[in-house]
């Protein structure tokens, strides 16, 4: 597995509400493609 990955989007007269809500539906859309759990790990914290 790769050690690091960047992803940007950009939008124009979006607030952060819509960008939070974007990349929340991004990422759960990415994460259903490659049979991935949503749920993320980080020194042994969900």
């Amino acid at each position: 597995m790769q050690e690091f990955t960047a992803v940007e989007h950009y939008a124009v007269y979006w607030n952060f509400e819509d960008n939070m809500k974007f990349t929340e539906e991004m990422f759960e859309y990415v994460f259903s493609k490659l049979n991935m759990n949503k749920e993320v790990e980080i020194n042994d914290k969900e």
